[in-house]
């Protein structure tokens, strides 16, 4: 989920993909969103002989039917501002497979996501087969996202902190 990007690491994703489907032949990979990296994804796929397992959906309106469908959320960015992808990932309590880069390591910790080393396709796959491999025992660190996004990132949450800040600066 996120637009088709270079920054966005879905090659390195890709690359991870044509190993970690070798073990899991039925695993399929989705991606939603839109870009001008599509046409180096799509050759990618070609490349790597995904076409049968890597569906490029575009910009869709049911992000969280696809989360929900999901068993995995991998998030490959090599550099994001604030990851709002991984954020929706956070609070529909998916197990998270994240790059190791500071925005997502503010986001969630080691008990809410698996990192992996950013650009590092080998440790990515181990990852993933890793996951994939035991889905029951990552199922607490996706209950553990959630709460830590409902906890962080809740809008009523964000409110009832800004009117704090507010009224301690305002002295009331």
């Amino acid at each position: 989920v996120s637009r088709l990007l270079d920054r966005k690491g879905q090659i390195d994703l890709l690359n991870s993909f044509a190993e970690v489907v070798k073990e899991h032949p039925k695993t399929i990979l989705l991606f939603a969103g839109e870009g001008a990296y599509r046409t180096t994804i799509e050759t990618e796929i070609q490349k790597l002989g995904l076409k049968e397992k890597v569906l490029l959906l575009g910009n869709v309106d049911y992000i969280p039917v696809l989360l929900n469908m999901a068993d995995v959320f991998v998030f490959p960015s090599h550099y994001e501002g604030l990851p709002g992808a991984l954020l929706e990932a956070m609070f529909a309590q998916k197990i998270i497979i994240c790059s190791d880069i500071g925005e997502n390591k503010e986001c969630v910790s080691e008990t809410e996501a698996i990192f992996f080393k950013t650009h590092d396709i080998e440790d990515l796959t181990i990852n993933i087969s890793m996951v994939l491999n035991n889905l029951k025992e990552y199922e607490p660190m996706a209950i553990n996202a959630k709460k830590a996004a409902i906890s962080k990132f809740d809008l009523a949450t964000i409110i009832s902190q800004y009117n704090g800040a507010y009224k301690n600066l305002l002295g009331i």
